[in-house]
């Protein structure tokens, strides 16, 4: 498993399992637990992926997009055209999302052309909040929830 050039990850073992869709429908994911649902939050999400199925041994067998509360966060994700088998690659927001109460949805739906349904292997979620106690460097803080998906 290689993990090389992430900007932050989960423990190696976690990369080595993921969770693929029951059927060629998908899935979505609610992160819930943990997340203050009473107040609206910005939020930073990294999505973490490894194809460890060896049947997709070529680009264009598992293709999928990616909403976030019905919102499009990535379009024709294909792990193994991106860094091919066995190595991790990480899909991360690199602008706030949200602000978002109650929920964070995460929806993964195959392409037309998609052999296999999509998978995910964690995320990580950084739920963001003012912070009146830090200035001068920053007025945001944040709460960070990993989610490992076995």
């Amino acid at each position: 498993m290689i993990v090389a050039g992430l900007a932050d990850s989960p423990p190696v073992p976690v990369l080595q399992t993921s969770y693929a869709a029951p059927t060629a429908a998908g899935f979505f994911v609610n992160l819930t637990a943990g997340l203050d649902t009473t107040t609206s939050y910005n939020y930073y999400l990294a999505l973490f992926f490894a194809e460890i199925d060896p049947r997709v041994n070529a680009s264009g067998l598992r293709v999928f997009d990616v909403t976030i509360n019905g919102s499009p966060f990535f379009q024709d994700f294909d792990v193994y055209a991106k860094v091919g088998l066995y190595t991790a690659f990480e899909l991360y927001s690199s602008k706030q999302l949200g602000p978002y109460t109650n929920h964070l949805l995460i929806n993964a739906t195959p392409t037309a052309t998609s052999v296999y349904p999509p998978f995910i292997s964690a995320a990580e979620i950084l739920q963001l909040f003012d912070n009146p106690m830090v200035p001068p460097t920053s007025s945001v803080d944040s709460k960070l929830y990993s989610v490992f998906i076995n």
